[in-house]
């Protein structure tokens, strides 16, 4: 859970583990809608399907609110994670729609939230590649340095030996 928590608020990494966690409860909630589940269903199989334990257990406690009878749209206000998009889908589902509108959306739904997952692994790779290449050149100075100093007591031990 902390850990979570700290990920969360790391730069970058925070965003992209988010959009990954999204990603996969909106295409669990799309296959279970696909297959003809309802709603609090589809929050039980999403809340079942996900990493992340803060948006489990916010997928459990509306699948509970949604078989007591709660909108979509009131659901969609307590969502912990910054999922606007899916807030605003959710919130869509408050008037009455069909069960094609239903699958359309939450296809859409899945769909863009795969796209901004693959963006945002794609902007962290940018960010981290130059990052790692500089800390393995550091490391590997530390080592050469270590190891000639090393090299350097041996010879001075060496001399002192002759």
């Amino acid at each position: 859970m902390w850990i979570e928590w700290l990920c969360d608020r790391l730069p970058m990494i925070g965003s992209t583990l988010r959009a990954i966690d999204l990603a996969e409860m909106s295409e669990s909630v799309f296959v279970s809608i696909a297959s003809g589940d309802d709603y609090p269903s589809a929050f039980r199989a999403a809340s079942r399907s996900t990493r992340s334990q803060m948006l489990a257990r916010w997928t459990s406690r509306a699948a509970e609110r949604l078989a007591a009878g709660e909108s979509l749209h009131g659901i969609a206000r307590t969502m912990p994670m910054r999922g606007e998009f899916i807030s605003g889908v959710l919130g869509a589902f408050s008037g009455g729609n069909t069960f094609t509108t239903a699958h359309a959306l939450w296809r859409e739904t899945s769909e863009r939230m795969h796209e901004l997952m693959l963006r945002r692994g794609s902007q962290l790779q940018l960010v981290l590649a130059p990052v790692l290449v500089v800390v393995a050149l550091l490391a590997a100075s530390f080592a050469m340095l270590l190891s000639l100093s090393s090299l350097y007591k041996i010879v001075e031990l060496i001399s002192g030996l002759t």
